[in-house]
């Protein structure tokens, strides 16, 4: 009776704890949920500041949602005794950039245009890259270390004038995130 009663209390702590190190090991997946977009520029700019078209640059923060991947956690909600190091998991990458003029840009731009072909972008403060390359870059790159992505205007307009621009990223499951940047006196 003691033999079973010892081997039954062997397997009742091992599967606690298989339940713990599941509860606390599991892994989280991340997904974009928006963006949010900012201008960028060597001045600090209030809303009467122009903004050499050299020095414009727009800043995409992207605000993830965290999921968990394991919810199976019958008896213990969170331990974190045994504080592992989490796995993440990638879902989303990124299908498209593209950069909607609103204002007239110039005579081959009108409003409503796509001038993606007018910007590079960096990640992490590297080098500037096409924006085909910048996809790249981003969809090879753990998605959870990517805040916040620079894309920086490489043509002035044809004449100074404001300038507005909406930000869309295609998203492989068809989800579209937007953003548009105030309007600034590009001279």
């Amino acid at each position: 009776m003691a033999k079973n009663l010892r081997i039954l209390l062997i397997l009742t702590i091992s599967f606690a704890v298989c339940l713990i190190m599941e509860s606390c090991c599991g892994g989280y997946s991340y997904r974009w949920e928006y963006i949010i977009t900012e201008t960028l520029s060597d001045n600090s700019l209030t809303e009467a500041d122009s903004i050499n078209a050299a020095d414009f640059g727009i800043r995409l923060n992207l605000v993830n949602q965290k999921f968990a991947l394991n919810t199976f956690t019958p008896f213990v909600d969170n331990l974190y005794a045994f504080d592992c190091w989490p796995s993440y998991t990638k879902q989303d990458t990124i299908v498209a950039i593209r950069i909607i003029t609103i204002n007239d840009f110039n005579e081959d731009f009108p409003s409503d245009s796509d001038v993606s072909e007018l910007f590079k972008g960096s990640v992490f403060h590297s080098d500037c890259l096409s924006l085909s390359d910048l996809i790249s870059r981003i969809n090879e790159t753990d998605m959870d270390a990517i805040e916040h992505i620079d894309l920086f205007l490489k043509q002035e307009p044809a004449n100074s004038s404001y300038q507005r621009f909406q930000i869309t990223l295609e998203l492989r499951d068809e989800r579209i995130l937007s953003g548009e940047v105030r309007e600034v006196w590009l001279n």
